[in-house]
C-alpha cells in the first residue's frame, strides 16, 4: 500500500512538473511574440537584416559556403531561410526567434525545478526573460542551455547515461552550425568536466568519449559533405579559411580593452566605465565560485551523490567558455549573454 502510494505521488508530482513546464514555455513563448520588435526593426538592423540577408539568398538559389561567404554557423541562414518560406513574410523570422527563448527558458525551468526547488523553476525563466539578449540571439541561449539540460539529464543516472551524452553531442554539433564559437566551446569544456567527473581517463576514452564526439562530429561531418557535393573540395577549404579569418576579424575590430574601476568618480551613475567594470567583476567571481564549489563538492562526494554540486561546476564552466562573446563585443548590453546562465546556475 505504501509502496503504490508513493508511486501515486511520484506520478503526480511528473504530471504536475508537465503541467507547469507547458505553461512556461506557452507563457514565456507568448509574451515574446507580442513584445517582438517591430517588423521594420528587422529591415534597418544590420545584425537582424544580415541573417535575414542570408535566408532570403538561399531561398533564391544561393547555397551557403558556396555562393555566400559565412560570418556565423551555415545554419543560422538555412533556419531563417525556412522561416521566411513557412510563413511568407517576416512574421516567421519572429516566430523563430519567440520559440527559440521559449525553449531556452522552459529548459532552464526544467533544470532549475529538478534541482533546487519548485519555486527556484518559476523564478529562474523570469530572471531569464527579463535579461533577454538581443532577440535575433535565440540561438546564443537556446544550444548552451539545451546542452546542459542533456547534463542535467545524465547527472540523473541510470541507464540513459549514455544516450544524454550522445544526445548532448549532436546538441552541441548543432549548435556548432550556428555559432562556430559555440562549437568550440561545447567541445572543449564539456569533455573536460566529463574527465574530471570520472578521474579515469581510460574509462571516459573508452565509455563515454565516443558516445559525446560522435554525436558532436555527425552534424559538422554531414555539413562537409553537403558542401563537398555543392561546390567541390575548395568549397570545404574555403569554409574553414572563411570560418578562422571572420572570428579573427571580429575580435581585432569589436574588442574593446578590459574595463577599470573609475577612482575619480566611482559612485556617479553616469561612470559607465565602473558600472561594467562591476558587472564583469561580478561575472567572473560567480562563475568561478560555482566552477570551484561545485567542481571540489562533486568530486569529494563522486561516490555518495554530489551530482547537483557537478551540475553547478558545469554552470561555471560553460559561463566561462561562453564569456568571450560577452565581454570581446564593444556594446555595454553583450554580456547579459553569459551572466544569465551564471545567474540561473546560481
Amino acid at each position: 500500500m505504501t509502496d503504490e502510494h508513493t508511486e501515486t505521488e511520484h506520478q503526480r508530482g511528473a504530471a504536475r512538473g508537465i503541467a507547469q513546464g507547458c505553461l512556461v514555455f506557452g507563457a514565456t513563448t507568448f509574451s515574446l511574440l507580442w513584445f517582438a520588435p517591430d517588423l521594420f526593426r528587422f529591415l534597418i538592423d544590420t545584425d537582424y537584416g544580415w541573417q535575414l540577408g542570408m535566408g532570403r539568398q538561399i531561398l533564391l538559389g544561393r547555397f551557403p559556403g558556396v555562393d555566400l561567404l559565412l560570418f556565423y554557423g551555415p545554419l543560422v541562414g538555412c533556419a531563417s531561410a525556412l522561416a521566411l518560406w513557412l510563413a511568407g513574410s517576416l512574421i516567421g523570422e519572429v516566430a523563430l526567434c519567440s520559440l527559440g527563448y521559449g525553449t531556452a527558458l522552459f529548459l532552464m525551468h526544467r533544470i532549475a525545478r529538478r534541482w533546487v526547488s519548485p519555486i527556484a523553476g518559476w523564478i529562474v525563466p523570469l530572471a531569464g526573460l527579463l535579461l533577454l539578449a538581443r532577440f535575433y540571439k535565440w540561438s546564443y541561449w537556446l544550444f548552451p542551455v539545451a546542452v546542459l539540460y542533456s547534463y542535467h539529464r545524465y547527472l540523473d543516472g541510470g541507464r540513459e547515461r549514455s544516450r544524454w551524452l550522445l544526445i548532448g553531442g549532436l546538441i552541441a554539433g548543432v549548435g556548432g552550425l550556428f555559432r562556430h564559437d559555440l562549437g568550440l566551446v561545447f567541445a572543449i569544456f564539456l569533455p573536460s568536466l566529463l574527465v574530471a567527473e570520472s578521474w579515469h581517463l581510460k574509462r571516459w576514452l573508452v565509455g563515454r568519449a565516443p558516445c559525446f564526439f560522435g554525436g558532436l562530429a555527425a552534424p559538422l561531418l554531414i555539413w562537409l559533405a553537403v558542401l563537398a557535393m555543392a561546390g567541390g573540395t575548395g568549397a570545404v577549404r574555403d569554409y574553414f579559411v572563411a570560418t578562422f579569418a571572420s572570428s579573427t576579424g571580429y575580435a581585432e575590430n569589436w574588442a574593446l580593452p578590459v574595463r577599470f574601476f573609475d577612482w575619480t568618480d566611482p559612485f556617479s551613475i553616469r561612470s559607465v566605465q565602473s558600472g561594467l567594470f562591476v558587472g564583469q567583476a561580478m561575472f567572473f567571481v560567480t562563475s568561478v565560485a560555482c566552477t570551484l564549489i561545485g567542481g571540489l563538492g562533486g568530486f569529494l562526494r563522486r561516490s555518495r551523490g554530489g551530482e547537483q554540486l557537478r551540475l553547478m561546476a558545469a554552470v561555471g564552466v560553460l559561463a566561462i567558455g561562453l564569456s568571450p562573446q560577452g565581454f570581446v563585443r564593444a556594446a555595454p548590453c553583450l554580456p547579459i549573454h553569459s551572466c544569465t546562465t551564471s545567474r540561473s546556475g546560481c
